[in-house]
């Protein structure tokens, strides 16, 4: 067994790389139902800014020094995809991310 000394946070962040045909706004327009859904649920009054990054695009090289990728190899294979973040760490609830999963066929990072 290890023992580790001092605080040990297990916040973290998120991306969702999305294999979809949808555009960043229909994608947007659909993760807004979706919280809006969970809010109705779980009687919770999250805003989207609150959960998601503002900033939902189209996927490219320039991206690389948006977050830590040391535990995700970039591939090519993802240039061109739209790319979600959450908005911070532990931001987007735990049950919505099997659904943005999907919902979009998309692959989650777990950014750290």
């Amino acid at each position: 067994m290890k023992l580790r000394n001092g605080f040990v946070s297990n916040s973290s962040s998120e991306a969702f790389i999305l294999n979809t045909n949808k555009s960043v706004e229909e994608v947007e327009s659909n993760l807004r139902l979706l919280l809006d859904t969970h809010n109705k649920i779980t009687g919770e009054g999250r805003e989207f800014t609150d959960v998601f990054d503002d900033y939902i695009h189209v996927f490219c090289d320039s991206d690389m020094h948006l977050a830590n990728w040391s535990q995700w190899k970039w591939t090519k294979n993802h240039e061109g995809k739209i790319i979600v973040y959450s908005a911070g760490d532990n931001t987007i609830p735990w049950g919505m991310m099997d659904y943005i999963c999907d919902l979009f066929d998309a692959e989650r990072i777990h950014l750290g």
